[in-house]
């Protein structure tokens, strides 16, 4: 079809030809019905009329077909690029949505921390490596954050840590890593423990509370807290105990922690840049 169209012109140049011998037969047999010479001429030329008139019905009917085409082409082109507008103002409206939604989220956790100053970061990619669970930002050293400093989600469950920096992105090590390890303790108890990545659970997003004292009453279901160390706030829940599982010496119980935060689909964070020590 577009070759078709390409040769527009050439049909266009041929029906003004047809027209114009289409006029000179007309004025050559129109000079004098008396002449018997121009009515010989007439009647000569009244089947190449006829046929001139045919041809002249075709053109016009392949040069209506070529305007319905450009016509109907421009409104399809019109109405690409109306949708296209309208999934971009969607796809608009549904980030600000789920921002204002975050935001709102944040909000309540950030009524019982005052103290906290907050970078938000969106998620730039994840390891590719079966043996760790981190993931880049798009903030680093000159947004203000720093090594070690703690990274919640929305909600203010927490996530990881800042491992790796650069000038505008960041490496965020999660709790499930098999490298991480921080110290925590149960939100009802003041007892301390270890949360510490294990490669077996890394992948159902879930680490194990090891070293946890027997006489702290660990229960399933329990909250998971960090208790305060270099960089990490005190009290931003980790998760919750799956179970409980107990050797025979009670040296090497442990608990399975399911985590609060959601690793899987996470699109942005906020690292925690500020917050007060508490002595």
């Amino acid at each position: 079809m577009r070759a078709f169209i390409k040769k527009k012109r050439l049909w266009i140049g041929a029906v003004a030809i047809v027209i114009a011998l289409i006029a000179a037969f007309s004025a050559f047999a129109g000079r004098s019905d008396k002449d018997t010479l121009s009515g010989a001429a007439n009647a000569a030329a009244s089947p190449f009329k006829r046929a001139a008139d045919a041809v002249v019905g075709v053109f016009e009917d392949i040069y209506s077909r070529m305007y319905e085409y450009d016509k109907l082409k421009a409104e399809n082109d019109e109405l690409r690029a109306k949708i296209a507008k309208y999934e971009s103002d969607y796809r608009d409206y549904m980030d600000l949505s789920q921002e204002n939604s975050d935001l709102k989220a944040l909000l309540g956790f950030s009524e019982s921390h005052v103290d906290f100053t907050y970078e938000p970061a969106t998620v730039s990619s994840w390891s590719a490596s079966n043996w760790s669970s981190a993931f880049v930002i798009n903030k680093g050293s000159s947004d203000g954050v720093e090594l070690g400093d703690t990274v919640i989600d929305k909600n203010g469950y927490f996530v990881g840590r800042v491992t790796s920096l650069a000038d505008t992105n960041a490496t965020v090590t999660t709790a499930t890593d098999t490298k991480s390890s921080l110290s925590a303790g149960l939100y009802s108890s003041t007892e301390t423990a270890m949360a510490q990545g294990d490669f077996a659970l890394m992948g159902e997003e879930k680490l194990k509370l090891m070293y946890l004292p027997q006489d702290a009453n660990a229960a399933r279901g329990d909250a998971v807290i960090t208790s305060g160390s270099a960089n990490i706030p005190e009290g931003i829940i980790i998760g919750y105990i799956e179970d409980i599982c107990l050797s025979v010496s009670g040296l090497d119980d442990y608990a399975i922690i399911n985590t609060a935060a959601s690793l899987s689909g996470l699109k942005s964070v906020y690292v925690i840049t500020e917050y007060e020590v508490i002595d």
